[in-house]
């Protein structure tokens, strides 16, 4: 997938919705696109911007990897705000320095009040337990080099049934954790039309197609997904003829940028899933035998 910036802009007004929104018009009319075609937005969640988008009808398509950290940070207070998973680490270091900091802080009568007590412990283990399995996937659910659209839905699902379910042991503070999480989750993505989009890009996905959508919602869903492709066909045909047509070319040559580096790629996610699943049939397929 390929990214770039159209256009960066001086921007003296007041930084209000108003303002934004007509900027926001003025980049799109400035290079010629249409706004209808405009799928979706993603942008942070500053009450100005996202009003802005409001203020244009476009559909705002909030960034995952955004959401799961406000999700860990609504259940916790992380030492850096910016940097994506520190609170996690930063509970990790505590609990296997525990007895070097309860040595250094008991040392001094000042700070003898701040050694932690066995309540603590167990808060930061219940913390601890609960979002670790979340660790990878803010920084993989947040690139822009390649398609993360189509993998939210079957996330969410694997959060929903395996990574955040209750498990025998778990306390209930952990439990608690992981439904406030995966609850806060699944309601910034139950908008209808944003679920819809979630949906068709699953739908497209050759690794997910149907698996994860509702079977209620697939004939709508095909149907749209048709008349959308019928339209883009038409307009890349338009736009084929006009390319074709030699008052339209321009002599300038194209520079091919290089192959951007390759990151992690988030099936890694899935393989282990894939691998119980394929064996979980074989074995019920031999027992039969």
């Amino acid at each position: 997938m390929k990214s770039a910036c159209l256009q960066t802009s001086y921007f003296p007004q007041d930084h209000t919705r108003e303002h934004i929104a007509e900027a926001l018009q003025d980049v799109l009319s400035s290079w010629k696109l249409n706004p209808e075609k405009l799928v979706a937005v993603t942008i942070d969640n500053g009450a100005n911007v996202v009003k802005a988008v409001q203020l244009n009808k476009w559909l705002r398509m909030q960034c995952f990897g955004h959401r799961l950290h406000l999700a860990i940070r609504h259940q916790l207070i992380t030492e850096s705000a910016t940097r994506w998973g520190s609170g996690l680490v930063m509970i990790e270091r505590v609990l296997v320095q525990e007895r070097a900091l309860a040595k250094v802080l008991s040392a001094d009568k000042k700070t003898r009040p701040l050694v932690f007590i066995w309540q603590d412990i167990e808060v930061l283990e219940a913390i601890q337990k609960a979002l670790k399995p979340l660790q990878d996937f803010t920084d993989a659910l947040s690139g822009e080099d390649y398609v993360t659209l189509s993998y939210v839905r079957p996330v969410l699902h694997l959060f929903n049934n395996r990574l955040m379910a209750s498990e025998e042991g778990d306390s209930e503070l952990c439990k608690s954790i992981k439904t406030k999480v995966v609850d806060y989750l699944n309601n910034k993505y139950a908008d209808p039309t944003t679920s819809d989009l979630l949906d068709i890009a699953s739908l497209l996905d050759p690794r997910f197609r149907a698996k994860y959508i509702s079977c209620d919602k697939m004939d709508a869903l095909k149907r749209r997904v048709i008349l959308e492709t019928q339209s883009l066909l038409h307009d890349q045909d338009e736009c084929m003829r006009e390319l074709n047509d030699p008052t339209e070319q321009e002599g300038a040559a194209v520079a091919v940028p290089p192959d951007p580096k390759r990151k992690k790629s988030l099936a890694s996610f899935f393989k282990e899933k894939a691998r119980w699943h394929w064996w979980q049939t074989h074995t019920e397929r031999d027992n039969r035998t």
